[in-house]
């Protein structure tokens, strides 16, 4: 099985310097897509949460995922790239 990781715990996780929770928790792949990656280390991020955040992130593999396009042309989604790339991630 793959886990594919989204923004929110790993900030929270990262805060606590308790990523290794997820490692421990889930031995398997773990994917963060590109965009969870450029969110959790969007400034300001502070340093000794940068460095903890990329020494978890070394361990993943990072992927480009394309968030899919709104279904119907001229309607607007409340989901935020992230969780569209997450979703896209998990239907693959």
């Amino acid at each position: 099985m793959i886990l594919v990781a989204d923004a929110s715990p790993l900030i929270f996780l990262g805060k606590l310097d308790q990523l290794d929770l997820v490692r421990r928790g889930y031995p398997g792949e773990i994917l963060v897509p590109e965009v969870v990656r450029d969110e959790i280390l969007e400034p300001p991020v502070p340093p000794h949460e940068h460095l903890i955040i990329t020494a978890f992130l070394e361990e993943c593999e990072v992927v480009v995922v394309r968030p899919p396009k709104v279904p119907h042309p001229g309607r607007r989604t409340t989901l935020p790239a992230g969780e569209r790339c997450l979703n896209a991630q998990a239907i693959v």
